[in-house]
Parts: C-alpha cells; structure tokens; sequence
C-alpha cells in the first residue's frame, strides 16, 4: 500500500542556526558572555496556539545557555524568523545537559588522576545516571555538577562520581546522586554511546497511509521536537480517520517512577531525548524514516545503541501503520510505539526497559500518562461511560481508578452523529495509586495543562487532580488522560546477573463506533 511521507519540519531549513547566530551577536548577550565560559544547552521553538487550537511552531524561539563563570543559566527568547529584540532572563535553575555537555564532564572523568585509567584502560565503561546532575537550591547559586556513571557488569564494579564543571574537577570518591543505590550488582544491558541531538532539533512529518486513497492522515513530530514541560514523546497532531478528525493531539506529557520502600527515586522523567536504536530504511524528514524491515528498539534486539534517532515509520505484513521512536532517561529506555489499523483501531503503547545499573535491580514501578485531545468530526463533544449495559454520559470533570475487570469503560462521541472512539483498558495497564494518581481523567479543555506542571526536581508524583474543578464537560472540548503502569521486577541471579531486563509495554485500544463512511 505505501505511505507517504511530506516533510512539515516546522521552522525553516537554518532558522534555528540564524536565531542563535543572531542571539550571540546581540550586544546584551556579548556583554552578558564576554570572557566567560559558557556553552548553548538547547534551543527550541516555542509552541503557540491560536483559537482554532493550531500549533505553530515558528513563532518563537527559546535559546538555553549556561554561564560557568556566573554559575547562572541564561535564557533568550525571541523571534525566530526574524531574530532580535531578545528577551533575556537569568536563574539558578539547572537545565539538563545536552549530549555534548555529558561527554565534556565524561573527558574531564578521563583526566582524573583516581578514575581515569578506569576508562582508558577499558575496565570500566561510562553511563548516564538518575539524575544527571545536582538539582537547584531554591534561589540559591549552586555549582554546575554533573554526574557520571562508571560501571564493569562483569566486574561487578558500580561507581557514580560527581564532576563539577564551574572548577572542572572530579570528585575523588563517588558521589550519588541524592535516593539513588550504587551496588556491584547491575542488571541491564550495557550502555552504548549515542549522540543524542539537542531539545528543539526540528523534525515533523505529514503522513498519509496508505499512500493512495489515505485512510490515516496526521502530523508525526519527533520526541525531541514534542511538547510539554519534560517532552511528550512521539507528538502527534490532527489525526484523522477516513477524513474525519479523531485528535487535535495525542502525546505523553507525563512520565514517573517509584520503587518499593523508596529504594531508589523517586524519579519524574522526561521524554524528549532520541536514543539510537536500528531503523533500516531511507529518511524522508529531519528524523522521519520509512523502515523497510520492523525497527528494532532495545525490547526487541535485547540490546542499547543503534543507526538512528527520532521516528521509524513501519507498514506491517498485517495490515497497519507503526511509529515507533526511542526516547532515553538516564538510564532508562521508553520505547513508545503506535499502531493505526484500516478498520480504525489505534493503540497506544509504551515500553520499558534499562541499561546496566543497580537501581533498576530493585523492583519499581513505571508510570505513563496519554493525554489525548479529541476533536471527534468537531471540536465539541460528550463522554460517556458503561454502567451495567447502558452509556451514561459524564457531565462533570471527573477521575477513576481502574478496576480488576478493566473497566471503567470510556467513550467519546460527537453528539450530532453519534460518532465516537471507545477506550478499552490493556490487560496489563495495572490500577494507580497515590504516586500515578488515576487512571482516567476526563478534563475540559485548557491550553494551559499540556502537562501536570511538575519538572525534574521536587515532587515527582502525578499532579493531575488540580486541574479537576468539577466544570461542565457536556458538549465542550474534551481531554482524556489514560494512565498504565509496568511493574518492572528483575528476577535477578546475584552470582551471575541477567544481561537483559524483563520488559513489556501497556496501553489502550481506541475503537470507532458509527464511523461516516463519505
């Protein structure tokens, strides 16, 4: 059948390149930088939205910089199309490092006089851990450090040490980061190097399936390029079955983990940052590619590392369209995939996996959340849920947890028609509990709660049931978060540890009922 591919890569081709040659020609920022060290995090589009709940991505830009002689971060927001006139803002707070800025703290580990034959002389291997660095002190300066895994599984050698890039030197004993556990014992494949591209780096695709007579049409942006405070994974927007619209847009903005008896964590994650994983095939956008065998991730090959970063798009021998991407988080590995079948079905699904660690070790639980915006055939609808044998419609924003029989039974539909989506549960989805928060949320409509409002550091529960303040959902614009959560256990051999963890992937299968067929 084919798909069709048309690159939609949101700002055009070197507009971020002349946004940030413009920022660091403008007088404020020479000023601000001059003589210092200083180095460009990311930079990002920022999304706007316009009445019709549009997203655009050239309207501005957001450029990430860290000062290491002022020990400050340094925003720059401005235009991107035509940069200037920059809005600058200085704190304390501690963005994540860039790929770049992890090998520059990994280059100084190899200087240390205490670890760096570890790594010369290939005893030992670096990894990325939980958490990369050391968190803000509320309004006060702290120095820049980053951490640094150091890990030989078979040695049974596990070492986190500290490397503070204001003085560029590395701790002489290891340093974990704060609720994380450093054992010899590490379950996981081994890490394997990859050069993850900056937050921002563009990448969106019009994708039309099959290629002639479409049934499925949606824009697909890479996890580097998706929306929300922490990413939100594959983003998709204006997603359509046989030319009616089922989602506005459909994502992961929230993403947590615990472990039992707070072993280690807890941890909010993020998902944004492409990992590589095998994708063979041709690129027909900045990080778009149309496989021509299925993607292998980490769940699938048992391994870390791979040809590609961003979205494989996949036509299987069954009959359906698959994106899948590879996101990392320190030493986890988030696979999400999504499949669209002919007869309209969609699921959702995300996976879970590690590389060599010890927190991992330790039995914890994963929790992702899809926040989906449906727009079924127009922006207003109804959701209702099964009682007995009988929909009952849901007036009010409400939650629910999950029950051991999978329901509760949701659906959406637009009241004209009688169209609609019915959301059944996975049989692995698991029940939330005070950390996940629930499982359904049936929310109105803001532009405003793309995400729980929560980042890296603080809380790391789900913050889902502010936004609940009972308004009407009768005939309105909708939004239904869906919650599922792995429990990941390692049925590990302390003499000899597994060299691949135990996975799986949850997720929702979202049927049509009463579909147009013109």
């Amino acid at each position: 059948m084919g798909v069709r591919v048309e690159a939609d890569g949101g700002p055009p081709s070197g507009a971020v390149e002349r946004f940030t040659r413009s920022l660091l020609l403008d007088r404020r920022v020479k000023e601000l930088l001059s003589g210092h060290r200083w180095r460009l995090l990311h930079t990002e589009p920022i999304c706007a939205w316009n009445q019709f709940k549009e997203r655009h991505e050239t309207d501005e830009c957001e450029a990430v910089l860290y000062d290491y002689a002022r020990n400050i971060t340094l925003r720059a927001r401005g235009r991107l199309l035509a940069p200037s006139g920059f809005v600058l803002q200085t704190s304390y707070d501690q963005p994540l490092p860039s790929e770049e800025e992890f090998q520059d703290a990994v280059g100084l580990v190899r200087q240390s006089a205490v670890w760096g034959n570890l790594l010369d002389s290939g005893f030992a291997q670096p990894y990325h851990p939980m958490l990369p660095m050391r968190g803000p002190d509320g309004d006060n300066p702290v120095d820049r450090t980053l951490y640094v895994g150091l890990i030989s599984k078979p040695r049974r050698f596990n070492r986190i040490v500290a490397v503070n890039m204001i003085t560029r030197q590395v701790s002489r004993e290891p340093v974990a980061p704060k609720n994380v556990r450093v054992e010899g014992m590490a379950c996981g494949v081994p890490e394997v190097p990859c050069n993850s591209p900056r937050r921002g780096t563009a990448g969106a695709a019009t994708i039309s399936w099959p290629a002639q007579n479409p049934v499925w049409s949606m824009r697909v942006v890479r996890p580097a390029s998706s929306s929300g405070r922490n990413g939100s994974g594959v983003d998709l927007l204006d997603v359509q079955f046989r030319g009616r619209r089922v989602f506005k847009e459909a994502h992961m903005p929230v993403l947590n983990v615990d472990y039992d008896q707070n072993a280690c964590g807890p941890f909010r994650d993020w998902l944004w940052q492409e990992v590589c994983f095998q994708a063979e095939g041709a690129d027909q956008a900045p990080g778009i590619r149309v496989c021509t065998q299925p993607p292998q991730t980490i769940l699938e090959s048992g391994k870390d590392g791979g040809n590609f970063v961003g979205v494989a798009v996949y036509e299987t021998p069954g009959g359906a369209l698959q994106l899948v991407s590879q996101t990392r988080a320190g030493w986890y590995r988030y696979v999400m995939r999504w499949s669209f079948y002919l007869d309209g079905r969609i699921e959702p699904r995300f996976g879970f996996d590690g590389v060599a660690n010890s927190c991992v070790c330790r039995p914890h639980n994963h929790h992702g959340l899809w926040r989906f915006d449906f727009d079924i055939l127009q922006t207003k609808n109804v959701a209702e849920e099964l009682v007995g044998a009988n929909w009952q419609r849901l007036t009010r924003e409400t939650s629910r947890l999950r029950t051991a029989a999978g329901g509760p039974r949701w659906r959406v539909r637009d009241i004209r028609t009688n169209s609609g989506y019915e959301i059944t549960s996975g049989p692995a989805d698991g029940t939330g509990d005070a950390f996940s928060g629930a499982d359904l949320y049936l929310l109105r409509h803001r532009l405003t709660e793309l995400d729980d409002g929560r980042g890296l550091f603080g809380a790391s529960s789900t913050n889902l049931d502010r936004y609940l303040r009972r308004e009407s959902v009768n005939n309105v614009d909708l939004v239904v978060w869906y919650g599922a959560h792995f429990r990941h256990v390692v049925d590990e051999d302390p003499v000899a540890p597994a060299d691949h963890d135990p996975h799986g992937e949850v997720g929702p299968t979202l049927t049509p009922f009463n579909w147009p067929t013109g």
